[in-house]
């Protein structure tokens, strides 16, 4: 029996296929689709097939990604992805187990059944199985304990923060005043990682460790631990005490780490990283001066030119030998696009779109000739979205047109309208020092009378968004791009 005739069950779930991929059982007792993509698919497929084997990251890297050379780090993602769909009822172990330096294993009972038995399954308890249907690989052995490990090898961003004059509090202070501050303190970290979904990972009195993709990876976690170290030095700013205004100090860093249970004797619940970035984050953050974030040239990288930083050169960090390059935080950049924040003037050749290429300039040649045209790019992160809109650009830098640009943000989902504003504020040159009658005034300016526009890719901002005020000329073409990490970035009146 082939595997695409087959029908596997486990938990709430059903892997079918030939039926239209993944179901859960809702409470009506009826099965209904999951959201899952093609290639975590395969690898779930790949191993629910081999239940209780390890299967190598090579062989599951070859039916995620068939003849096609990745690299491993997508491999990570599409498990973390599975992780958060197929663990959701879970509340010990995940039932994809990492075996370290083998590959993984799917260790949860799975009953194989041909289409059409698993309605009899319904009424099945999870964790009994009819006698007629035979368990997947049942002759396979179960998880030993001393090769599979809960821990995942996972590049993870590390934020600690810390209270300032933490010591003195507890000298001039009543332990129960001090407790009470120390909790005030300990609830606002916690809401500002859960608005940025991190994880706590340790609280120590005056010190809070949070991690940024772990157990879920985001492919902007390094974004979200900055933002998230600004917002914790205002939020603990803020706090209302009685005995003085709180700061707080932030350090980041970012790299490789064993996250989970290393050594496999911690508690369920305690989610211990061995690594240097832990350790790196806290020797930055023991260095940063009050109300500062500093961050370790991996975090940097991956940021890009997303935020404002000063340069504090290469700093004595105890326990690491070399110093260390390092970067204060100073505030988010105004950036236009995201995409060249983060990779730069400098792009790497576009390969393998030519086709995608030229359905893009056929429908700008129906647009040139009166037929307007919609065209929407979608795919995976990092497929190259933003490059091809890149590549359409440079195409037609020696044809007369207006460029519109509106960026989504999943920072400002609760934005009414958030890219057109940023639009507006950019066109007009509304900066962060203007008061709210000199940011009318510039807005007002813009919204005038229209202005002759520029030429080319390169129009400013202000001849971009005059023209999306008046009515165009005819003989300007318009391309109009609206641009955000997913469709769900924009807010809803957008």
């Amino acid at each position: 029996m082939s595997a695409s005739s087959e029908i596997f069950l486990f938990g709430d779930f059903r892997l079918d296929r030939a039926g239209g991929g993944l179901f859960r059982c809702d409470a009506d007792g009826v099965f209904v689709p999951v959201a899952i993509g093609s290639r975590a698919l395969e690898i779930l497929t790949a191993l629910v097939e081999r239940r209780g084997d390890i299967v190598s990251r090579e062989e599951i890297m070859g039916a995620g990604w068939p003849r096609t050379v990745v690299a491993e780090g997508n491999l990570f993602v599409q498990i973390g992805a599975l992780r958060r769909i197929v663990d959701a009822a879970q509340s010990g172990q995940s039932c994809i187990q990492t075996v370290i330096g083998r590959g993984y294993r799917f260790i949860v009972p799975v009953t194989r059944c041909a289409v059409g038995m698993d309605q009899h399954l319904r009424d099945v308890s999870r964790t009994g199985v009819e006698p007629s249907l035979a368990r997947a690989n049942a002759g396979s052995p179960g998880p030993q304990a001393s090769s599979v490990s809960s821990a995942e090898r996972r590049q993870l961003t590390v934020m600690i923060c810390g209270l300032v004059g933490a010591t003195a509090l507890s000298v001039r202070l009543d332990p129960e005043d001090l407790r009470d501050i120390i909790a005030a303190y300990h609830r606002a970290i916690a809401g500002i990682a859960a608005e940025f979904e991190g994880l706590i990972g340790e609280h120590m009195s005056d010190r809070v460790m949070v991690y940024f993709g772990y157990p879920r990876a985001h492919e902007d976690d390094a974004e979200r631990a900055v933002r998230a170290g600004l917002g914790a030095i205002d939020a603990v700013g803020r706090l209302d005490i009685g005995a003085g205004k709180l700061q707080a100090r932030v350090g980041i860093a970012t790299g490789l780490v064993m996250v989970g249970d290393p050594i496999g004797v911690a508690p369920a619940r305690e989610q211990s990283v061995v690594g240097e970035a832990p350790h790196l984050a806290s020797g930055l953050q023991a260095l940063a001066q009050p109300d500062t974030v500093v961050i370790a040239a991996g975090t940097r990288r991956l940021i890009g030119a997303l935020f404002d930083y000063r340069d504090i050169g290469a700093v004595a960090v105890q326990g690491i030998v070399e110093p260390v390059p390092a970067w204060q935080v100073l505030r988010p950049s105004i950036v236009a696009s995201r995409f060249e924040a983060l990779r730069g003037s400098a792009l790497s050749p576009l390969v393998g779109r030519d086709e995608e290429i030229d359905l893009l300039l056929r429908r700008w040649s129906l647009a040139k000739a009166g037929d307007g045209q919609i065209v929407l790019i979608s795919g995976e992160p990092g497929i190259g979205k933003s490059r091809l809109a890149a590549a359409l650009g440079e195409r037609l830098q020696g044809e007369p047109h207006l460029r519109l640009r509106y960026f989504c943000s999943p920072y400002h989902q609760d934005s009414a309208l958030f890219p057109f504003i940023d639009q507006l504020g950019r066109a007009s040159g509304i900066s962060r020092d203007d008061t709210p009658r000199g940011q009318a005034g510039k807005a007002g300016g813009v919204a005038g009378p229209r202005h002759a526009a520029g030429r080319g890719c390169g129009a400013s901002r202000r001849s971009a968004v005059i023209a999306g005020f008046g009515a165009p000329s005819a003989a300007e073409p318009q391309l109009a791009a609206e641009e955000g990490k997913n469709i769900g970035g924009a807010d809803p009146a957008t």
